[in-house]
């Protein structure tokens, strides 16, 4: 459908005139099924400016802008938030304390960090959320596979907090068909297969639990949206190769890329002594490192950009994924 939003929107940005006619049909349609009073031009006019800020404030590619723009960020915020989500700021999610979705230009950034590009037009395609919360990142991965034309592609996004699993589901609901009813999960942190998606070129997999633990997939991509100390065994014995992992680490945003195995003058011998090297270049604000691990593979470590992610939680035996998007309001 179009109609004199879109083009409203479209003069600022010609080149995304159908992302923006598929956003204001997106919204018009979740409008006309609830109360909320929304003054429609005023708040397309947020739209324009935050868009303005996400295409200048990051150099992201054209394919990730146009799932940032489809993908209405207000349908995944709490109502009283409505006219507060396009803001380029993270805004509270649910009841639990700091649990929040992040501002949308953190979210792009993370995202073009994973270089999806490389994937345009790849079948199989498996890429690992760890922190649904909302449910917005997983969705915004979805359609960024799809615009890549990557078939038969699958998002595995898990939650550890069972209260957000509810309104992660309805707020996926709102974009994809459920395969099915959601099954029962517990309190365990045993990653547990909660609801599939079916999306236009695969699938999107909810699970509650543990995001450290396997899920027995191997993923091309890895993003972790809460905070922690140290990397996880599985994120790299369960990677591919080229695969990427963004995740925050102490104080910075980090990509680790798995390379085939490369002679460097730094071999690792364990995750112990990489989790250390990794707060070594940290402390020394080492941006960039090639290492050996184990003589099995190379890892490119990028030290990108300072962060302040509410941390991982941590049992005895394991690190726990809190949950989704969870910079606290106002660091970012």
């Amino acid at each position: 459908m179009h109609n004199s939003y879109c083009d409203y929107l479209a003069r600022s940005f010609p080149k995304y005139e159908e992302n923006f006619c598929q956003y204001v049909n997106t919204l018009i349609e979740y409008l006309n099924t609830t109360n909320i009073d929304v003054d429609l031009i005023d708040h397309l006019n947020k739209k324009i400016e935050l868009t303005n800020i996400i295409t200048q404030k990051y150099t992201l590619d054209p394919l990730l802008v146009e799932s940032l723009i489809e993908i209405p960020r207000e349908l995944f915020a709490n109502v009283k938030d409505f006219n507060q989500s396009l803001i380029d700021s993270p805004i509270q999610f649910g009841s639990v304390r700091d649990v929040t979705i992040s501002q949308p230009s953190l979210v792009g950034y993370m995202i073009q960090l994973l270089k999806l590009k490389e994937l345009k037009n790849v079948s199989n395609v498996n890429i690992l959320e760890i922190g649904t919360a909302s449910g917005y990142n997983a969705v915004l991965l979805a359609d960024s596979l799809t615009n890549l034309n990557c078939r038969n592609n699958t998002v595995y996004t898990i939650e550890f907090i069972s209260s957000l699993i509810p309104k992660a589901i309805h707020n996926i609901s709102k974009f994809y068909k459920m395969e099915s009813k959601p099954a029962n999960w517990t309190k365990s942190s045993i990653p547990q297969r909660v609801v599939g998606f079916s999306t236009p070129r695969g699938q999107l997999i909810l699970y509650k639990g543990d995001g450290t633990q396997s899920l027995g997939v191997i993923y091309d991509r890895i993003i972790v949206t809460a905070g922690g100390d140290k990397l996880p065994l599985t994120f790299i014995k369960y990677l591919k190769d080229k695969g990427v992992v963004v995740m925050p680490i102490q104080d910075y945003l980090v990509t680790i890329v798995k390379l085939k195995s490369a002679s460097t003058h730094l071999r690792i011998h364990s995750m112990r002594d990489l989790n250390s090297y990794l707060h070594h270049m940290i402390l020394q604000n080492n941006k960039h490192q090639i290492v050996d691990f184990k003589g099995l593979y190379s890892l490119s470590i990028t030290l990108v950009i300072p962060v302040n992610f509410v941390p991982l939680r941590y049992t005895k035996s394991t690190t726990v994924a809190a949950g989704a998007e969870r910079p606290p309001a106002g660091t970012h």
